[in-house]
């Protein structure tokens, strides 16, 4: 896959939105900023990175063929794809936290943000933006973050592990997209936290729950059993404890 290498961006899946409008016939490629400037997470939050030290990443794919009312199963395949490459260098303790977060010994080490673009009823290309905290050893104020080196010791190449990263989400999102949607949550389920097991949520009105999740939604809720129902949250609505 072709990479694009950048000092500087505000963002790179706003990088790689851009150069999708202008080059609606290139291939698939992603773009490697050694500084974001407006990194982003999950709606609307910031993803902050050290300069230099860390990846923060987007993947254009295109010529995607999953329904919209089955979406999660990209997002699904992309963390799984996460993990693959992190378990390959021997990264212990993997981990997916709701909806997409990586964590390794219960500290978030990825995060992921996946813009879709759809034409009719299905994802015709998706912008995969990857964060990953590799040679940054110090987090300020962020005691549940760790990064690879943290772990290991030792000190990776961020250009090897881009396109590591991106060539696997590209063999395993064209491999496995025909996949039954329960084959690919059953994967998902073997590495999700808290799944079928009891756990504390907290609200953003700060009430906490205490629910086990049963299931993910095709669309990506999350299906929380609790004291005296079934409930459906989205993304922000509900914050997992850990």
């Amino acid at each position: 896959m072709r990479s694009i290498k950048v000092h500087t961006t505000n963002s790179t899946n706003l990088f790689l939105r851009g150069y999708y409008r202008n080059h609606k016939a290139c291939d698939n490629v992603y773009v490697l900023a050694e500084k974001q400037t407006a990194g982003k997470g999950q709606m609307g939050t910031v993803w902050y990175a050290e300069e230099g030290k860390n990846l923060t990443f987007s993947v254009l794919i295109k010529e995607i063929d999953i329904l919209l009312e089955e979406q999660f199963k990209l997002s699904a395949l992309v963390a799984l794809s996460v993990i693959e490459v992190l378990e390959a260098i021997e990264i212990p303790k993997l981990q997916i936290k709701w909806p997409n977060d990586i964590l390794a010994d219960k500290h978030k080490i990825s995060g992921i943000l996946i813009e879709n673009v759809a034409v009719g009823a299905k994802i015709n290309a998706s912008i995969i933006g990857i964060g990953l905290n590799v040679n940054q050893l110090l987090f300020a104020n962020l005691p549940k973050v760790t990064s690879l080196g943290a772990i290991t010791g030792k000190q990776y190449d961020l250009e090897v592990l881009a396109e590591k990263l991106a060539n696997t989400i590209e063999t395993n999102v064209y491999k496995k997209q025909k996949q039954p949607l329960g084959t690919v949550l059953d994967a998902y389920y073997q590495k999700l936290l808290g799944y079928k097991k009891v756990a504390t949520y907290k609200l953003p009105s700060g009430e906490s729950l205490v629910g086990i999740i049963t299931k993910v939604t095709p669309s990506g809720f999350l299906n929380l059993a609790l004291e005296t129902q079934e409930k459906q949250f989205a993304i922000k609505e509900i914050k997992q404890l850990y």
